[in-house]
């Protein structure tokens, strides 16, 4: 053994064995709702909650040191809540019977116990909480900690803090060792770390356990939504604390873990909900975009809503605009011509299904004017192209009849997965201007499609909607008046992985219609880490759907999402930028090549005129490029680009200056005010 050490000590909660939940205060709420389910108590989950929260700071109130049990804290929570004796023991066995629920190991906590005592260490467990004795042993053996030989003390049992470091005092009296013969590791920097030092122990700091910052912010949203932030927080730490080979995979774990599950999960929630509440049996989720939220559905949709199926459905801008194509007017026009990043002259034209030499072929004139795929697209192709096609002439008709061709096998495809069998259903998007659904809904549009509701992430609210009591949208539309998040749109988009390329579209075989995808930029997802990114995603939903029995009341889960996308889209860290900055990203519906969600921040002259143009150093960084991640391209910046931040400052004074003066007032009233408050 080295040294003269005999004995190691570990602290219980976030150390050795963590809850579902972040914050322990969470527990309540589930308490409080399956207490009311026995009819033991009339209280809202978040009412019980603030009960039990408020008998445990009145439990405390008289012990000097150390912490109360759980048998005090619910003899006054009896008081507060008038209920005799025998039900405040029913109702401590419920918060008991929730702990043992939400309890789990630390991943890697086991290892580390079982290598301490190969090396023939005494072993010890030291905590600071109300939960009885018992429950706790049974808990460390349950879970592989505690053997024969090994002891615990409880702060409660002992009437002693480690903070205090009276508890450190008692265990080395009781055991006669000497402070150097002791090695403590814990997660609490006063009572586990500083304490045990000015006693001259060994430490080891183990803060892996305790909330970070995304899962602090669900953890703050936790009243609004009767716990249920916490459990998206609790299953993001257990994704974020899994061993990994390396510290990008680390890295790409916790942003998978602690964001985007979350953030889609709260979408999920509510289209279950918002599905049973239409009485739909059957939720279709749109590739690609639907791929991860397909995964968790699945899995949550088996506990909450056995009745509901959830299929995965094959399709794509580029595989549905052509098929609902039946008139080159206004509309179509606006998904063959519109720009996008990565857009060329091939591009366009592949999004009609044509090729270079059939565009040679049926318009050598055009052909001559766009010049060669590669070529950009400038409003002098785009004019060209207009005439074109709005001209009935070769390429119009064989733009027309390819249109015919791809309608029919998507209303195969549409029957043969039973869209068309007239039962209500859903059918989940992420969004934005609702015209993959408009083009869906063109090529079916000879059959009955008042049973098709369209569930989407988001809406952007200047897009005017047919039928809109068919389509719900979950964090802004039309009719929301909440502003629209900076870089959303890629953001998110990013977040939906799938394990497959992009849909071009279907071809029959066998008697069957199958999908055909496009795979150019696949060994470049691979190669950023998509596999570890989509495991974890299926660990984080298998590890919440196994606390799930039913809804309950979730209340508003939008504001969670919407902070939680707010904080990453827009003040993401450099750490988060530069590992999901670097995701290859693809901008344009048919485009063969992928950008950068974020491309390095330098110093250009098109950055600079954004600068100057927007006032923004955010909006600074995505140069010509309409979907590029700035806040990610600026915090992952490796130079201070001073000149760039200079330009921005300049620019937002230019654009604001009406407003400043009533800033400034406004900022020096508020600091005025606190002063004399104080």
């Amino acid at each position: 053994m080295k040294d003269n050490l005999r004995a190691v000590s570990f602290d219980v909660f976030d150390t050795l064995l963590i809850r579902r939940v972040c914050d322990p205060v969470a527990v309540f709420y589930f308490v409080g709702e399956e207490s009311a389910k026995r009819g033991l108590t009339q209280m809202s989950p978040e009412a019980f909650r603030n009960a039990r929260v408020e008998a445990e700071a009145l439990a405390r109130l008289p012990i000097r040191d150390g912490e109360v049990d759980l048998a005090g804290i619910y003899k006054v929570l009896g008081r507060i809540i008038g209920c005799p004796v025998d039900r405040q023991r029913e109702l401590m066995e419920i918060e008991v019977g929730m702990e043992r629920e939400m309890i789990m190991p630390m991943p890697g906590a086991r290892e580390l116990v079982e290598a301490k005592r190969r090396m023939g260490c005494q072993i010890h467990f030291i905590s600071e909480t109300y939960l009885p004795s018992d429950f706790l042993e049974a808990m460390l053996r349950q879970h592989g900690f505690m053997r024969a030989g090994d002891r615990l003390w409880l702060s409660h049992t002992h009437r002693a803090s480690k903070r205090s470091e009276k508890l450190f005092a008692i265990f080395l009296e009781q055991t006669g060792l000497l402070p150097g013969q002791l090695e403590h590791y814990g997660n609490d920097r006063d009572a586990d770390l500083l304490a045990p030092q000015r006693m001259g122990i060994r430490t080891v700091f183990r803060p892996e356990g305790n909330p970070v910052r995304y899962e602090k912010l669900l953890e703050r949203h936790s009243s609004q939504t009767n716990g249920w932030t916490s459990l998206l927080a609790g299953a993001g730490r257990m994704v974020r604390l899994e061993p990994q080979t390396n510290a990008r995979v680390a890295g790409l774990n916790r942003i998978t873990g602690d964001v985007i599950c979350p953030v889609l999960m709260c979408h999920v929630l509510w289209i279950l909900q918002r599905a049973k509440s239409l009485g739909l049996k059957r939720l279709y989720f749109i590739s690609r975009d639907g791929y991860v939220e397909f995964l968790l559905a699945r899995h949550l949709a088996a506990r909450l809503l056995p009745d509901m199926e959830c299929r995965y459905l094959h399709g794509s801008r580029q595989a549905w605009h052509l098929a609902g194509l039946r008139k080159i007017d206004d509309a179509a026009l606006e998904w063959i011509i519109g720009p996008s990043d990565g857009m060329n002259c091939g591009s366009m034209l592949k999004r009609i299904g044509l090729s270079w030499n059939e565009c040679e072929q049926f318009d050598l004139g055009l052909a001559a004017i766009m010049g060669g795929v590669e070529n950009p697209v400038t409003e002098h192709v785009r004019t060209a192209i207009k005439m074109a096609l709005r001209t009935d002439g070769a390429l119009h008709q064989v733009v027309i009849a390819r249109a015919e061709e791809k309608r029919a096998l998507l209303v195969d495809y549409a029957k043969q997965e039973g869209l068309l069998d007239g039962h209500p259903v859903g059918l989940v998007e992420i969004g934005w201007s609702g015209r993959t659904r408009a083009s869906l809904e063109r090529a079916l549009s000879n059959f009955p499609l008042n049973n098709l509701h369209w569930f989407y992430f988001g809406i952007h609210r200047h897009v005017r909607l047919a039928d809109p009591e068919r389509v719900h949208y979950f964090l802004h539309g039309p009719d929301v008046e909440r502003a629209e998040i900076p870089f959303l749109p890629s953001v998110l988009e990013s977040f939906c992985l799938a394990s497959h390329g992009s849909v071009e579209g279907y071809r029959r075989e066998g008697g069957k219609v199958f999908p055909i995808f496009r795979n150019d930029v696949e060994k470049h997802l691979d190669s950023w880490g998509r596999k570890e990114v989509l495991a974890a995603i299926d660990d984080y939903a298998k590890g919440l759907a196994e606390r799930l029995a039913g809804f309950g009341d979730m209340a508003n889960l939008v504001v969670a999402a919407r902070d939680l996308l707010t904080e990453f889209c827009s003040r993401p860290s450099a750490e988060d930028a530069r590992l999901w900055g670097t995701i290859p990203f693809e901008h344009d519906q048919a485009s063969h090549k992928s950008l950068l969600l974020a491309p390095e921040a330098r110093l250009t002259f098109a950055n600079l005129r954004n600068a100057l143009l927007f006032g923004s150093v955010e909006r600074s960084c995505m140069g010509n490029s309409m979907g590029a991640w700035g806040s990610g391209s600026w915090a992952a910046r490796k130079k201070p680009l001073y000149l760039l931040a200079a330009a921005a400052t300049a620019g937002y004074v230019r654009v604001h200056w009406k407003q400043l003066p009533r800033k400034i007032a406004r900022r020096i009233r508020r600091l005025a005010s606190r002063d004399q408050s104080l």
